[in-house]
């Protein structure tokens, strides 16, 4: 049988209100702990190199997340929708987008 392939959650923003944003993620760090997510990679801007083209962010995370079904179960569970994104919201400003990674 084919292995599940993993997915990858990828989050650009900049934070606006650092208080905030500490609470948004200490109510999202358990939520991704519970489905077996972690991050691999976690920048506040600081050691981000741009290679080619232009990146202003100041936040920049990669999740990596068992599968695509429990990103989405993340994404859209009542917690997350109705805690984290209303803590989060004019405290920052987020581009993410999920895809799903290689079976390996």
């Amino acid at each position: 049988a084919a292995a599940t392939p993993p997915a990858y959650m990828l989050i650009e923003g900049t934070g606006i209100d650092d208080a905030r944003m500490d609470q948004y993620r200490s109510i999202i760090l358990p939520m991704l702990r519970e489905r077996g997510a972690y991050y691999v990679a976690f920048e506040l801007g600081g050691n981000v190199r741009v290679l080619a083209g232009e990146w202003a962010e100041g936040i920049f995370a990669i999740s990596r997340w068992p599968d695509l079904a429990a990103a989405h179960d993340f994404w859209f569970c009542e917690r997350y929708q109705k805690i984290a994104i209303p803590t989060r919201t004019g405290a920052s400003r987020f581009e993410v987008q999920l895809t799903e990674g290689v079976a390996g």
